[in-house]
């Protein structure tokens, strides 16, 4: 048995829930072995049966394993991507609970803070059915230690917690904080441009004044194509993305078809970018690099900023595809000096 081949291993065995446990007796089983169990699709898993230690191994070839990983589906719920034992982030500097339930509490009724900083994880949920009361409102009881626990509205909740994941919280603040960033690349992109202006023409430039090589232009655009793509997921699946907020991953194959495009988008913009500055420091000296690096960052952070918004208001599909077009003129165009130059 090769040790790759194992999917899993269980204390459930199938031949001691049929009663031919070797152990227990000695009367033969009616089937002959190797054992397999069978799925409604048609894919088989042999079974091993280690009595020694009274484990069962479940074996599938390396090809059937990979397409158990790779078709993976999180199963999506309609309402929230949360549940009990969830763990939550407070983000606002101060957050008051209630000790009580409002249809529990009594003359007067006990509150309790928690602080920017603190983990908190979901105790209980209760929906306005189960509180038997009229207006539509869900509370969560949120838990930091035994003795800090209170209720809060779900809404609110929201508001000021954030998944206790690095991914979900790299999110949350790239949401809270990205114009902010981009307004300053795009000034600092002003000020080298007119400084530079002073001492010599012709800043490098993406497009206008571009290196000799695809990657940047290629960058814009993909970043352009994946803001697209977010502001789709954000339009007509809100709630996939709700789902990926909350249960985020950076496997691509472990989504939904349409997030997992997203993500996959997400890596080629890393792998564009780290190939583009290879190109900037091959092609132009160090000052000339930063200021051509400071011009992609900043065109990328504007394709982002147009595409997201654009898109919301069904523009940025043809923008996007005005794009597509001026990258391929602007290819073929480089090509061609290139060429001429050589020759």
């Amino acid at each position: 048995m090769k040790r790759d081949n194992l999917l899993m291993e269980c204390r459930h065995c199938i031949r001691h829930a049929l009663g031919y446990c070797p152990k227990e007796t000695s009367a033969p089983p009616p089937w002959k072995e190797p054992l397999s169990l069978k799925m409604s699709d048609g894919r088989m898993f042999r079974l091993v049966f280690d009595c020694k230690n009274c484990i069962m191994k479940v074996l599938a070839s390396i090809l059937i394993i990979f397409t158990l990983s790779s078709c993976q589906q999180p199963p999506l719920h309609q309402n929230r991507y949360y549940g009990e034992s969830y763990n939550f982030l407070v983000k606002a500097d101060s957050v008051q609970l209630l000790r009580f339930l409002p249809s529990e509490a009594s003359l007067f009724q006990d509150t309790l803070f928690i602080y920017k900083g603190d983990i908190v994880a979901v105790a209980d949920i209760l929906t306005s059915d189960s509180l038997d009361i009229t207006a539509d409102i869900t509370w969560v009881q949120l838990l930091k230690d035994d003795t800090t626990f209170g209720w809060i509205e779900e809404t609110h909740m929201q508001r000021i917690v954030v998944p206790d994941d690095p991914i979900s919280q790299a999110i949350d603040y790239f949401s809270d904080n990205h114009l902010p960033l981009f307004s300053i690349l795009t000034v600092t992109m002003l000020i080298a441009y007119f400084l530079r202006k002073q001492y010599r023409k012709g800043m490098p430039m993406v497009i206008l004044n571009d290196i000799p090589s695809a990657y940047p232009a290629l960058l814009t655009l993909i970043v352009a194509f994946t803001a697209s793509l977010y502001s789709s997921i954000q339009m007509f699946l809100p709630e996939q993305w709700q789902y990926y907020y909350y249960n985020p991953t950076l496997n691509p194959l472990a989504l939904f078809p349409i997030l997992s495009n997203f993500l996959t988008c997400v890596w080629i913009i890393l792998i564009m970018f780290v190939a583009s500055l290879l190109e900037i420091i091959r092609y132009l000296k160090a000052y000339d690099a930063i200021l051509y690096t400071i011009s992609l960052i900043t065109i990328c952070s504007i394709n982002y900023v147009l595409y997201t918004q654009l898109t919301l208001l069904y523009i940025g599909f043809p923008l996007l595809l005005a794009h597509i077009i001026l990258v391929i003129y602007h290819l073929k165009t480089r090509k061609a000096i290139n060429s001429n130059t050589q020759s």
